[in-house]
């Protein structure tokens, strides 16, 4: 009938943060780490420098979403925030 179509593998999001307090166990802190999110689920909390070895980012990929929102480059950042004084 049909020729079955592999299904595109889920690409993860990973949220890097200053700090992420779990649910389990009670009054932990997690300080630089990262949640990787696959299809909507929680799929890891680890430490973000094992998440960028984990889950490398390409640059273009994020030049392509900085500038869907609009955010200047590191470099146009500097610049104003040195104006700013």
């Amino acid at each position: 009938m049909f020729a079955e179509v592999p299904l595109a593998q889920s690409v993860p999001a990973v949220v890097e943060a200053g700090w992420i307090i779990p649910v389990d166990p009670p009054g932990t802190v997690l300080a630089d780490h990262a949640i990787v999110v696959t299809d909507g689920r929680i799929r890891e909390v680890l430490p973000v420098n094992a998440s960028r070895e984990r889950y490398p980012v390409a640059r273009r990929t994020v030049t392509k979403y900085r500038k869907m929102l609009k955010i200047p480059s590191s470099r146009q950042r500097k610049d104003w925030s040195l104006s700013a004084t």
